[in-house]
């Protein structure tokens, strides 16, 4: 989780772009319209991701004071999993396949006939099965422009950016030291976006 519990480690992000009065309530509108739902094990779908009330997963959707509050906002990206073992698969397979063919009479199972059996056995193991529930909170300064988001993973953290953008327009660039001397001096948004596309000058080898 991260601002209450849990790891104190966390990325640190900057904020592109310029906030307007009163956007509050459509920030609102716009976390629950990607607040967290529950993967349907009919679909096909392993990964789900939506904002959460921050330090309660299970929450029905976030609360608008506890997602603002002190010119913060709160919230808790949970991301679900739900992949079925494929060694357990295997086995589930091996069976249905051997009960179709009794059923039928068939000696071997054309390409079709293993995708139906295939398509049958997932759906009911996705039933029985119980994701995986993750949790990683965020917090948005205002004032400073700046979010921490409670994870240094990869997945997640590409999650998270995507989710944030798709929820509130604005883009987040990762701090690095670069970021951070941009901070300190005060680079435009359009300046600082531009330095970070550069690509880095090789001296070695060069002759006058």
């Amino acid at each position: 989780m991260g601002v209450f519990s849990g790891p104190i480690t966390y990325r640190k992000y900057r904020v592109v772009g310029e906030l307007e009065g009163g956007f509050q309530e459509g920030f609102m509108e716009a976390i629950l319209k990607n607040r967290h739902k529950d993967i349907d094990p009919q679909s096909e779908d392993e990964l789900r991701v939506g904002w959460v009330q921050i330090g309660d997963l299970l929450a029905d959707e976030p609360v608008f004071d506890k997602v603002f509050y002190a010119g913060k906002l709160f919230l808790t990206m949970r991301m679900d999993t739900l992949r079925l073992p494929a060694a357990s698969l295997r086995v589930y397979l091996t069976q249905a396949e051997e009960e179709f063919r009794e059923a039928t009479g068939k000696e071997r199972l054309s390409k079709a006939d293993r995708e139906e059996v295939r398509d049958m056995v997932t759906k009911q193991l996705r039933k029985r099965a119980i994701p995986g529930i993750k949790g990683f909170d965020m917090v948005w300064d205002f004032e400073n422009k700046s979010v921490r988001f409670w994870s240094l993973s990869k997945a997640p953290c590409e999650e998270f950016e995507h989710l944030f953008t798709e929820t509130f327009g604005f883009r987040l660039i990762p701090r690095t030291p670069f970021t951070a001397i941009d901070e300190s001096i005060g680079l435009s948004d359009e300046v600082a976006t531009a330095a970070l596309g550069l690509e880095p000058a090789d001296f070695v080898g060069i002759q006058e």
